[in-house]
């Protein structure tokens, strides 16, 4: 080709047609230039597509982890919310504390509202933490999806500290006192374990219910699993809003 071009600029020459050889020239020039604008046109579609896959691949991860998220939050305040009516049942007055007290299985019950809310767990998004750490949050075009994930971290953040509070509050008072105070041992009644246990004396839930020091954590506890029921649910709230958005993006990608 590049040799049939070189023969009809030299028999334009060799005639003597200089006006028609410009022409050729520039002609030549404008179909180079167009060849060279599409060879670079296909490569940026390449170039889009590939980076378009790459990041269809990271959204569907995220959307993975995120429903994984998010059914851990829901069963988290499901079992947050349970221990709040425990607390609050135990709180509503003499006649409940009475009716706990003689209830069979009241070492179980007592262990459950003592130790039932101790977990500190905060759902954890692996693939965002990772391209984030690698600096790679680039990858994700989507601007409103990049900013929901700014306010997931400050909703995780939250619930962490609230978390850890209801964890100083157990650690620095309530434990100390079931082993000092109490026969923690008995509380071990209502386990399901086949060990051969001697349990000891019985505790004293008749004295322990009107001690306000029992009533008081037992109400800090109410207080701050209510905060952290209501952090949560706005942790859900996001990761439901983005697992929405990535959704939207993936199908709108593939139609695409």
């Amino acid at each position: 080709m590049i040799k049939f071009f070189r023969k009809i600029r030299q028999n334009l020459l060799s005639k003597g047609k200089t006006g028609k050889y410009l022409k050729y020239a520039i002609g030549e020039i404008v179909l180079v230039v167009i060849g060279i604008l599409i060879a670079l046109s296909i490569n940026n579609w390449n170039q889009n597509r590939l980076e378009l896959n790459r990041e269809s691949k990271l959204l569907k991860t995220l959307l993975k982890d995120l429903q994984t998220a998010e059914t851990e939050s829901a069963e988290s305040i499901n079992k947050d919310k349970e221990d709040v009516n425990s607390f609050a049942y135990m709180l509503s007055g003499k006649d409940a504390r009475k009716t706990l007290i003689n209830h069979p299985k009241i070492d179980s019950i007592f262990n459950k509202i003592i130790w039932g809310t101790t977990t500190t767990n905060v759902p954890i998004i692996n693939s965002y933490n990772d391209i984030k750490s690698a600096g790679q949050i680039g990858l994700i075009s989507n601007e409103n999806i990049r900013s929901h994930f700014t306010s997931l971290e400050t909703r995780f953040n939250r619930l962490e500290r609230i978390l850890q509070d209801r964890w100083s509050v157990q650690l620095n008072n309530i434990d100390k006192f079931v082993l000092n105070e109490m026969n923690f041992i008995g509380l071990l009644r209502g386990d399901s374990s086949k060990h051969n246990i001697d349990y000891g004396i019985d505790n004293e839930y008749s004295i322990l219910f009107e001690n306000q020091f029992v009533l008081n954590v037992i109400g800090v506890k109410l207080q701050l699993t209510e905060s952290i029921i209501a952090n949560r649910s706005l942790v859900l709230e996001e990761i439901r809003a983005l697992i929405d958005l990535i959704e939207n993006d993936l199908n709108k990608n593939n139609k695409g």
